[in-house]
Formats: structure tokens, C-alpha cells, sequence
């Protein structure tokens, strides 16, 4: 449930254009790293 949450207030924030990634970005790729990022896990999976 708190993998949802984050992802889902990340697509909400990017919806609403609280964060403006530069065009092209690749949001999966965003996502993945946001959530990697704040797991904690040493592994980039």
C-alpha cells in the first residue's frame, strides 16, 4: 500500500505540474528511481 501511495502522489504532483520533468523524460523511469530512492535498498532493481 505505501508503494501505491507513493507512486500515485508522484502522478498526481506531475499531473497537476507541482514537478515539470523536461519534456521526454521517462516517468517510469522517474517513478522507479523515487521509489528506489526512498526504500532504501542498495540494489537498483
Amino acid at each position: 500500500m505505501a508503494a501505491w501511495s507513493l507512486v500515485h502522489g508522484l502522478a498526481t504532483l506531475v499531473l497537476d505540474g507541482a514537478i515539470a520533468p523536461q519534456p521526454g523524460t521517462d516517468l517510469e523511469a522517474l517513478a522507479r528511481a523515487v521509489t528506489h530512492r526512498l526504500s532504501g535498498r542498495t540494489d537498483p532493481r
